[in-house]
């Protein structure tokens, strides 16, 4: 980055709060996830990848170094700006599309998981974005009956006409995750067979890599990019708790680890037991994603933990096959008395009130035995 240029960026971002400079904060904290996520998503010969690439972590190392941006700024940051030109601002709580998401809010199905966020914002696009990423907390059959009917307001009563454009993640199957807008200029998100992976991750795991997780990884990424209610509770980072990702210091950090952690597996002889234990450190960054509260069970973010589940499982299970004594549990949903002696000392009261109140409500990380070497699991349990 020239160095007039980023002296001025330095200048703004660093100078003292003002409504302006919270608002050049946010502006250049959704330019650089914009960024980061379009490398992300392009495709190896797109000729402007490396470029976007090498801007973005330009622009991360200026945030990572700025005053935090301040509450009341988030709601201007275009987060991911997965819109590809301005939508039309409305005032908050007008129009078909707000109408839907208050009626969405009021739904006592949804309110259980949507907690104190809201779905409501002041401009259609984010409207249109947060409530389909609220859809991925919520158990699959009311998430479904939303989805329906979002995409008849978006067919009968959003204006504008375009063809729908895509950001592709790497599944198992086709899968819409967040419908296009082609009237709002917001594509849609969804999973497809040989989606591309998130660059930084293959590249942490390395060509031998197991893609499962590379798959998962970049979904995770990519997702909580896009749904700013999203929070991380790994420990190590911070104090013990739940961190908000929609500040540029929290998400960048959580990258670093998450890397770091890729990493550490992929030097590790499968089948080892220090491939079992990086492995599991692996499984609790994936699982260690949630939101207040923590997304239902049978949810795609509870999918998302599943499927990372397993993997570790079958490794488990191969290691064994060649004479590793372990042995791994998924501390799952069930009363949170029931998990004496498989955590330690670090696990995470939410205030979730009747009926949920001493339920296991999310498993952050799995109990495992190597030989005699015991490690505690980790969960968030509710409290009244």
């Amino acid at each position: 980055m020239g160095g007039g240029l980023e002296e001025r960026l330095r200048a703004v971002l660093d100078g003292p709060d003002s409504p302006l400079t919270a608002l050049a904060r946010a502006v250049l904290t959704g330019t650089q996830a914009a960024l980061a996520s379009g490398a992300g998503a392009a495709g190896p010969g797109d000729p402007a990848r490396a470029a976007c690439a090498a801007l973005a972590d330009e622009l991360a190392a200026l945030l990572a170094g700025a005053p935090a941006i301040p509450s009341a700024a988030h709601s201007m940051a275009p987060s991911i700006a997965l819109s590809v030109a301005p939508a039309e601002p409305h005032d908050r709580g007008s129009g078909p599309l707000a109408e839907l998401a208050h009626a969405f809010m009021a739904d006592p199905r949804v309110a259980a998981y949507l907690g104190r966020s809201s779905v409501v914002k002041h401009a259609d696009v984010d409207t249109w974005r947060a409530l389909w990423t609220a859809c991925l907390r919520l158990d699959p059959a009311v998430a479904d009956e939303w989805r329906d009917r979002a995409r008849a307001i978006r067919d009968e009563r959003l204006n504008g006409a375009g063809p729908a454009t895509w950001l592709e993640l790497p599944g198992a199957v086709p899968r819409v995750l967040v419908e296009p807008a082609p009237a709002l200029a917001t594509p849609g998100i969804r999973e497809a067979p040989g989606g591309p992976r998130d660059p930084d991750v293959a590249e942490a795991l390395g060509p031998d890599g197991d893609d499962g997780l590379a798959v998962l990884a970049t979904q995770v990424v990519r997702i909580a990019q896009v749904d700013p209610t999203t929070c991380h509770a790994l420990e190590g980072l911070r104090t013990s708790g739940l961190h908000p990702l929609d500040d540029p210091r929290t998400w960048n950090a959580y990258r670093t680890e998450l890397h770091r952690r890729l990493g550490a597996l992929a030097g590790a002889e499968p089948g080892t037991p220090a491939a079992l234990r990086a492995h599991r450190l692996v499984d609790e960054a994936l699982c260690s994603i949630v939101h207040r509260p923590p997304a239902h069970p049978a949810s795609w973010w509870g999918g998302v933990a599943d499927r990372s589940r397993r993997l570790l499982e079958e490794h488990v299970l191969r290691a064994r096959a060649t004479g590793v004594d372990a042995e791994v549990k998924v501390l799952e949903i069930r009363p949170y008395a029931d998990l004496q002696g498989y955590t330690g000392n670090r696990d995470i009261a939410y205030r979730a009130g009747d009926p949920r109140s001493g339920e296991i409500l999310a498993c952050l990380r799995t109990w495992l035995r190597v030989g005699e070497d015991r490690l505690p699991g980790r969960v968030i349990y509710g409290r009244e």
